[in-house]
């Protein structure tokens, strides 16, 4: 498996955006400056994203933060995603972009295990839900007993949550869980009816193929977790992270994300409460690949 971060699709129309914006903001920002000079400032900041949707909606999610983070930090701002959690994991772990976007749990271990230095974490927590289909009429999570469940990646939040949830109430081993690529293609399944239950964050941007948002119903809730976090490999120059941690903050301001609530700088400690679920994603990642 290739675990190096994969441009997106849609990185050549990127790449143009990149280089219409720079056009415009080059010799305004480094007057009078060399070729040598311009090249070094306009070398582009990476940042790898989880894969917790298709590239095509991730695109659209994160493109107006990616071009708010050029505008602002006035440099070239590039976004890849990795082909799952672990090759995002391991990524991170060998530098390969000096940022990453990471689940909790694997924040944690980045900065615990790793050296890695937090740049900024959201102020919102996600609640993880049970989602059925209302013409099911289950009951309750007893009645998922010999269904399938699908969730995403089984190093994601929703993933490790659904592990513990499954061992409290007794239903490990009695539900089926189906590891698929995307929330968008849960949701699919769920939509095709291969499966009895999606779990996911509240409010991803995803659709139900065939299910009207009131045909579906929150059978339970697994808990919630604080969105994902920005980091840094301890390779990272100091420069950069600050000024990538500047942009994001000061996207606070600008109507160009609104899933995380507010950026603030954080502190590792603000994830230490999340340990359970990184020593879960510990043991996966100690196990082989599937």
């Amino acid at each position: 498996m290739n675990t190096r971060p994969q441009p997106a699709r849609g990185t050549a129309r990127r790449a143009w955006l990149r280089a219409a914006l720079w056009g415009g903001l080059g010799s305004a920002l480094v007057p009078g400056a060399g070729v040598m000079a311009t090249q070094a400032v306009a070398r582009p900041l990476q940042v790898t994203l989880l894969p917790y949707l298709s590239t095509r909606v991730m695109l659209a999610v994160f493109d107006p933060l990616r071009q708010h983070l050029a505008e602002h930090i006035g440099r070239p701002v590039d976004f890849f995603t990795a082909t799952s959690f672990r090759a995002l994991a391991e990524s991170a772990q060998r530098g390969d972009s000096p940022f990453s976007l990471l689940p909790v749990p694997l924040a944690r271990i980045a900065l615990a295990d790793w050296g890695h230095r937090l740049v900024v974490r959201p102020t919102l927590d996600s609640a993880v839900q049970v989602l059925v289909p209302r013409a099911l009429g289950l009951a309750d999570v007893q009645a998922l007993r010999g269904r399938q469940v699908a969730t995403i990646d089984p190093l994601s939040t929703p993933s490790l949550m659904l592990q513990r949830w499954l061992v409290a109430e007794r239903l490990a081993g009695e539900v089926t869980v189906l590891h698929l690529a995307s929330a968008n293609a849960a949701a699919m399944a769920l939509g095709r009816g291969d499966v009895a239950a999606v779990v996911l964050p509240q409010g991803p941007v995803v659709e139900v193929p065939g299910l009207a948002p009131g045909e579906l119903v929150v059978l339970t809730t697994l808990g919630s977790m604080l969105m994902p976090c920005f980091v840094a490999h301890p390779s990272a120059p100091a420069a950069d992270l600050l000024a990538l941690q500047r942009g994001l903050i000061a996207s606070n301001e600008r109507p160009v994300q609104t899933t995380w609530g507010r950026f603030v700088e954080g502190s590792p400690r603000d994830l230490a409460p999340y340990e359970p679920y990184a020593a879960l994603a510990r043991q996966r990642l100690a196990q082989p690949a599937r």
